[in-house]
């Protein structure tokens, strides 16, 4: 492995590393400062509120305007600095503002660190390969290290993970030159979503452009087509179960951690479940992908995956019948084995709706919709979430049951 490469894969590795505990523990800083479930919700609500419109607003900043050497470098100190500020800060509602910052920082890094796989290694496929990897172990030593150093403040976790990222921010300016050139147009596909529920895969860059990563203009056409009652296409149905589906996982799972320490868990415990989760979904994502093959396999295995999410949702309520340390050790694996069947399926079925030249466009809009169901769910729970675990589970539950009706509708519509 040459210099390039090491620097590239550290750099990948201490991003997902960071931000997957960074996401976490901005929640549970907020919730040890203020008390407040509505709080914590609304953190995560600012955090993808502001990764959504950062990646909006993506090609703009980045298209033959910064190097990817400059964009690496400014993700990172946007990152720890805010990371930092959050443990510093005192006032709940200052550490939600620089959550938001943070969230920016996070949507500038993750499509420029792919593109600097794909930049060095001209194979987009491998480098998207590679990129998912060192993100699926970043994360789960991420959560590993967090669990272990979970008997520390939040406040020092978050310092220290942001110290991690400024250490590492200046190796970006050691890249050749090549890496130092204005951004071109090709990029591969980032994911939309925090990472608290789980993220989608980067696709290849022959997919996807700059200025295709989240259209919100095409999600307009999409909401005016389901206005006028167009139901009966299988890809609008496609695209507002999408909406609804991740509307359900944020309405559940954005103010889990608060839950989580009502009932008495700890930091550690918490990190400890997510890291669960996610080690659950990197064994069984290769299985599940595998199973993904043509239009009526690829929708049993996203059918199937999300069938299981209404009763999921509804476990935290059996913690009076069963050991809790059972049912949210039950939860989080089961989460992350359907995470694994939704993630591998949902990219597929959304370009299997287009023509070739028109698959950058599909896959566009499912991410405006996952994002836009985030920030609906996100917003709901900072709501509900002051009511308990009783209504977050119960409308979540719900929720996922009339995302998997509207699939299920769509599997039987004409593919237009």
């Amino acid at each position: 492995m040459d210099k390039p490469m090491r620097i590239i894969s550290a750099s990948v590795f201490a991003f997902s590393f960071t931000t997957a505990v960074i996401n976490l523990t901005s929640g549970l800083r907020v919730y040890s400062l203020s008390g407040s479930p509505a709080l914590l919700s609304l953190t995560t609500l600012a955090y993808n509120l502001f990764y959504t419109l950062t990646s909006y607003y993506y090609g703009k900043i980045a298209y033959k305007r910064l190097s990817i050497s400059e964009l690496i470098l400014a993700s990172f100190v946007i990152i720890g600095v805010s990371s930092i500020s959050m443990a510093l800060l005192e006032n709940p509602y200052a550490v939600i503002a620089m959550n938001a910052v943070f969230g920016s920082g996070a949507a500038l890094g993750s499509p420029t660190l792919t593109a600097a796989l794909v930049n060095h290694l001209m194979k987009d496929n491998v480098a998207v390969t590679r990129y998912n990897i060192l993100v699926s172990l970043g994360t789960i030593f991420g959560y590993l290290t967090a669990s272990f150093l979970g008997f520390l403040p939040s406040s020092i976790i978050l310092i220290l993970n942001g110290s991690i990222l400024l250490f590492f921010a200046p190796f970006s300016l050691t890249l050749p030159s090549k890496f130092k050139a204005k951004m071109p147009e090709k990029v591969a596909l980032a994911p939309m979503l925090s990472h608290l529920v789980g993220r989608m895969r980067t696709l290849p860059a022959e997919i996807i452009h700059w200025e295709k990563l989240i259209s919100f203009g095409e999600v307009g056409k999409e909401m005016r087509k389901m206005m006028r009652a167009k139901m009966s296409r299988a890809s609008t149905l496609t695209l507002l179960g999408t909406i609804v589906l991740f509307t359900a996982i944020n309405i559940f799972f954005t103010p889990m951690p608060a839950y989580l320490r009502m009932l008495g868990y700890s930091d550690k415990d918490i990190y400890a479940f997510y890291l669960l989760s996610n080690f659950t979904t990197l064994l069984l994502y290769d299985f599940t992908k595998k199973a993904v093959g043509d239009w009526e396999q690829t929708w049993r295995v996203l059918i199937t995956s999300v069938s299981f999410r209404p009763f999921l949702f509804l476990l935290p309520l059996t913690t009076r019948i069963f050991s809790p340390s059972i049912v949210f050790g039950t939860l989080y694996v089961s989460i992350g084995a359907t995470w694994a069947g939704i993630s591998a399926s949902l990219p597929v079925i959304s370009m299997m709706h287009s023509t070739p030249e028109k698959k950058g466009e599909s896959v566009s809009k499912m991410n405006a919709m996952t994002s836009l169901g985030a920030i609906i769910g996100s917003f709901i729970a900072s709501i509900l979430s002051i009511y308990g675990i009783l209504y977050t589970s119960l409308l979540a539950s719900a929720t996922v049951a009339a995302a998997l009706y509207i699939y299920r509708k769509a599997l039987q519509s004409p593919v237009d």
